[in-house]
Order: structure tokens, then C-alpha cells, then sequence
């Protein structure tokens, strides 16, 4: 496989150059093994202003020209953004769904615990669970095992949020901030879709439509993320297909 890398390097004077690479500035490398024909891909790397091209040929350079190669403009990671009304909405819908499951998580353990400065009262669903097991017939033995199997899953639901109220707080806008706030947003719906087939198959229409009501909030919330190019903007490190030619030989 022919690997072909861009590299857009500052001018003369340390500016950064807005010239188009041309097939010149085009470092080539040639691995003998992987020399099947195919097109070739650009990606940009968010890390440095860096075009690498991937030709799946056995030629030697790509027959490209400058128009071929699609420039994006990568955000620095590191540097924070100016606070602004949606990052503020972004910040309290995040900041809401990674509470929610880290204190239910915490329910799970501490409910009905003294601890020192308060006690935690909570939920105690013992006797709740205890009227599902029956009207299921599953042994009563399973209920503290599927409790704390819950808290334990929702611990790992609020993990990615909670980290994205952090990078959020400090950075502003970033691909890996995306990540995070998509994955906590698409873990929290799948586990109140699992809730909510429970709660079928248990007979409990309250908690059916608190768990909906739940999911509704939820896709609210996605879409306050959305609007502040948080949650399902396209990450910076763009790619593009070039159509590559082989030289004749």
C-alpha cells in the first residue's frame, strides 16, 4: 500500500501557509506487501495541520492536482472558547443527566445509610423489586445482585458525562468533548429503553411513563446540545476520496 502524507508547514515567516499543497510537497512511501489497486483517502489529523493520502496501488504518486485535496480547519483542543449562551444550555442539560445517574447509582448503595454529617434516605426498592420476583416468579435471592448491577451500570453512564462537564467547564468545543456527551447521551437512552421493557414485562405503567417522560427529557436535552455543536457535530478530523491513478507502466 502506497501511503502519501501532506504536511502543511508554516511560510518563511512562521505564518501559516493558505496555499493548497500541490503533488510536489507530497512525501511518498511505498510498502512492497499491500499493493492492491483502490482509491486513495485523505484524512486530516486534529493533532497537526496534516494531510495523510492512502493509495491502494502500486504506484509510485498520485495523480492529483490541488483541487483534489478538501482543506478543513481543525479547532485547537487545548485552547478554551468564549462562554456563550448555548454552551451554558450544553453545560446544564450534560451536567443534569450525569447528577441523575451518579446519585441513582450511589441510591442503589447508600438508601436508608446514615452517613455522619445526614442520612441518606432514598428509595429503598426492596419491597418493590420484591413484588416483581413474585409476579415473575424469580427467586427473591436475585434482587440485591440486580440492584447493585443497576447502580454499578449507571455509574458507567454518568462516567462519560461527567467527564464532559469537565473538558466543557475548561475547553469549550472539542472532538473528543463530542464523544464523550454522544456516548453519555446514547447510553442513557438505551438503558431507559431497557427500563422501560422491564417495566412492561413487570406490569408497572407508573414507572413506564416515568422512564418515557424520562426519554423525552433526554431528547430535549440532545437537542440543547445539538444547537451548541456539542453533541452530533461532525468531528473536526475530516475525509475525503480522491480517485487515485496509477502510472503506466
Amino acid at each position: 500500500m502506497t501511503v502519501l502524507q501532506v504536511m502543511d508547514e508554516p511560510d518563511r515567516n512562521d505564518g501559516p501557509r493558505n496555499a493548497r499543497p500541490t503533488i510536489n510537497e507530497i512525501e511518498r512511501h511505498h510498502d512492497p506487501v499491500h499493493g492492491n489497486a483502490g482509491e486513495a483517502q485523505i484524512t486530516a489529523s486534529p493533532a497537526a495541520n496534516r494531510l495523510r493520502v492512502f493509495d491502494g496501488t502500486e504506484a509510485c504518486r498520485a495523480e492529483t492536482g490541488a483541487e483534489d485535496i478538501r482543506e478543513e480547519t481543525v479547532p485547537a483542543e487545548t485552547g478554551a472558547e468564549p462562554w456563550s449562551h448555548d454552551r451554558s444550555m450544553a453545560l446544564i442539560a450534560v451536567g443534569y443527566w450525569s447528577v441523575f445517574w451518579l446519585m441513582n447509582g450511589l441510591d442503589k448503595f447508600l438508601n436508608r445509610t446514615d452517613l455522619g454529617l445526614f442520612a441518606w434516605y432514598g428509595k429503598d426498592r426492596t419491597e418493590q423489586f420484591t413484588g416483581y420476583f413474585e409476579r415473575l416468579d424469580v427467586p427473591l435471592h436475585f434482587i440485591d445482585p440486580v440492584l447493585y448491577f443497576a447502580g454499578v451500570w449507571e455509574f458507567l453512564v454518568a462516567a462519560p458525562l461527567l467527564a464532559a462537564v469537565v473538558l466543557l467547564c475548561r475547553h469549550g468545543q472539542s472532538a473528543k468533548l463530542n464523544r464523550l456527551v454522544g456516548w453519555g447521551f446514547v447510553l442513557s437512552g438505551i438503558t431507559f429503553i431497557a427500563f422501560s421493557a422491564f417495566d412492561v414485562i413487570a406490569g408497572d405503567r407508573a414507572e413506564l411513563r416515568e422512564h418515557g417522560l424520562y426519554l423525552v427529557v433526554l431528547l430535549v436535552s440532545y437537542m440543547l446540545t445539538r444547537a451548541a455543536s456539542l453533541g452530533m457535530r461532525q468531528s473536526p478530523v475530516q475525509t475525503a476520496q480522491i480517485g487515485a491513478q496509477p502510472l503506466a507502466r
